[in-house]
């Protein structure tokens, strides 16, 4: 039972939108929008603003097609291009939830979701992922890193989260309009804070988009809207162009129809490949003809923020484990038998977290300490200096394991001074689960527990494991 790191990565094709780097590194001097010129009484003006009117009830479906190619590294300073295709289909119902503040603040909307599907397929190899039918009804709303969305009905597994990330999501769309009444040849810049929900980086570092309104018949508007931006998503570095039409029905005060186009040339990051994309998103709204799933009771269960539990990932581990962590944490490569997780702070890789299935024992028994230490040991080999303390875990009231180890140990890796936390978790079954956490020793004053906090929530099942990987 040793641990190794593996060079290989994930190939399923991320999503547009990753999830959290750095922090915004200029701040929206303009508000809202910046009007390219004074409205002129004498013209005819029309008002492109959406309402957060709770009462309205839209049914909406999105399409999703990319085309391009991942490029995958391999070596220090090779890197593989591979064939990409991928589809999405989404279609929910929503209703606007009240604003929490201006800007990004001002966007929170409740969905209920009938469907949500993808298919990727990177060289010859097809994933398809869904939103689980048990976690239909989904809080979105905006931050200053992008769009965050969460399930009422409990955590949301990591390829949902990436289901869920549209590129230019109509909220965000929203986002980009003027306020007040406009003329019909008015032209604008949407306030820089639309920018990483528009683009689906996660910070922005220079970039703008340019609206304007080329058509107004009694009912419509249309829209033209484009722009590019750099920055990074998922800790690499993005440089993303962006254009698109939008249809808004001013004479009901709703954006209607949507069709865009986002390029994207991503580098390889810590926890994804390199992309050379092209994404096509259709959206089409209208006011909702089928059943209300969308009740006032269920708009009262909103909480105004969301809580540390509504923002928990589900991971099924090798083993058929169950682990909730936090969303810093990001699925970097996953078979059957191993789960590799990187940890991203403000952009940058802090961790690395290797869980996999260990040996089984006999029912009720367990691995013993010493035999546990010589496989951290020969795991380690010789980037070992010290063995810093064994302890035995104690699992909490209701945890599914009930025994197991936990040892510390320093050492150096490629010039870095290490600290890895082992553990081993032992279910009454006689299952086991190891995991590994590698942390520079210059990071263990912001680590504090963060080892102990992730297996305090870890799962062993004693249902047999399903064969599917990532």
């Amino acid at each position: 039972m040793t641990w190794q790191t593996t060079t290989d990565r994930n190939q399923s094709w991320p999503s547009l939108a990753l999830l959290a780097w750095l922090i915004l590194l200029s701040t929206d001097t303009d508000g809202r929008s910046q009007d390219t010129a004074g409205p002129d009484p004498e013209k005819p003006t029309v008002r492109l603003v959406e309402d957060p009117k709770p009462d309205r009830l839209l049914d909406v479906t999105a399409h999703l097609d990319v085309r391009g190619r991942i490029l995958a590294p391999v070596g220090v300073d090779r890197v593989v291009p591979l064939p990409l295709q991928a589809s999405a289909r989404l279609s929910w119902q929503t209703r606007r939830l009240p604003a929490d503040g201006d800007f990004h603040r001002s966007l929170r909307t409740l969905r209920s979701f009938a469907s949500a599907v993808s298919k990727v397929r990177v060289d010859r190899r097809t994933t398809e992922s869904s939103l689980r039918t048990s976690r239909p009804t989904i809080v979105t709303e905006g931050t200053p890193s992008g769009l965050r969305h969460y399930s009422l009905e409990g955590p949301l597994t990591g390829d949902e989260l990436e289901l869920l990330e549209l590129p230019a999501d109509p909220l965000a769309l929203i986002g980009t309009l003027p306020l007040g009444q406009v003329p019909h040849d008015h032209a604008w810049t949407p306030g820089r804070w639309t920018l990483p929900l528009i683009t689906g980086l996660n910070a922005v570092t220079r970039g703008s988009l340019k609206g304007r309104i080329v058509k107004v018949t009694a009912t419509t508007a249309n829209v033209l809207l484009e722009g590019s931006a750099e920055g990074a998503a998922g800790g690499a570095h993005s440089q993303v162009t962006f254009s698109g039409s939008l249809v808004f029905d001013h004479q009901r005060g709703f954006l209607e129809q949507a069709s865009i186009t986002i390029e994207e040339h991503r580098q390889a990051g810590p926890i994804s490949p390199g992309l050379e994309v092209v994404a096509q998103v259709r959206i089409e709204r209208k006011p909702a003809t089928s059943k209300a799933r969308l009740d006032r009771t269920t708009l009262s269960t909103c909480p105004k923020k969301p809580t540390p539990a509504h923002l928990q990932v589900l991971l099924t581990t090798p083993g058929n484990g169950r682990l909730l962590h936090d969303r810093n944490w990001h699925v970097f490569h996953q078979t059957p038998t191993v789960s590799i997780l990187r940890r991203l702070e403000n952009g940058r890789l802090v961790a690395q977290c290797n869980l996999s299935t260990a040996p089984e024992v006999a029912a009720g028994s367990g691995t013993g300490r010493k035999a546990f230490l010589v496989d951290v040991k020969t795991a380690l080999g010789p980037r070992l200096r010290e063995v810093v303390s064994t302890e035995p875990l104690k699992s909490r009231p209701g945890q599914r394991f009930q025994r197991g180890w936990r040892v510390t140990a320093t050492g150096i890796d490629h010039g870095l001074p290490m600290h890895w936390f082992y553990y081993l978790c032992t279910h009454p079954s006689g299952r086991q689960l190891s995991l590994v956490f590698a942390v520079e020793s210059d990071r263990l004053k912001t680590w504090a527990r963060r080892d102990r906090d992730i297996v305090s929530r870890l799962e062993i099942s004693t249902a047999r494991p399903r064969t599917a990987g990532r």
